[in-house]
């Protein structure tokens, strides 16, 4: 059940960012509401249907999209000179992408975070001790 509702979560995260980015003149005032829906999709994503075996991946491309977010006011201005409004609606989508990903990266981020503090591999036997609940005695 846990996955169903992460797969509709994250189709319906993804559809609303290009919808929503298509028809943003017409919204007005309620962009702030799609952005919220937008990030709660993204946490219940982040929480659901990120597993371990996707989380390297799903880190790196949110990086990557990110990293584009921030250069979305440039592009914005390249396409609009290119076709007017082709650049607002390519920079709604991205920014739309960006509300929705962000949340579900933090989740993701620190859920590996916290795992990677639990491994014990490779660390000094002092300190390994120490974390499986013993002491090392001289």
């Amino acid at each position: 059940m846990e996955e169903f509702i992460g797969n509709i979560a994250f189709l319906a995260g993804f559809f609303l960012a290009i919808l929503a980015g298509a028809a943003a003149p017409f919204f007005g005032n309620q962009g702030a509401v799609i952005t919220m829906v937008l990030a709660l999709l993204g946490l219940i994503v982040g929480f659901l249907n990120v597993g371990q075996k996707e989380r390297l991946r799903f880190l790196v491309v949110s990086i990557a999209l990110l990293a584009m977010g921030s250069q979305s006011s440039p592009l914005e201005k390249e396409f609009n000179a290119l076709y007017n409004g082709a650049g607002t609606f390519i920079s709604t989508v991205i920014t739309n992408m960006v509300a929705f990903v962000a949340p579900a990266a933090l989740i993701v981020a620190l859920v590996e975070i916290y795992s990677l503090g639990r491994t014990v591999e490779g660390l000094p036997e002092e300190i390994t001790g120490v974390m499986k609940g013993g002491r090392k005695r001289k």
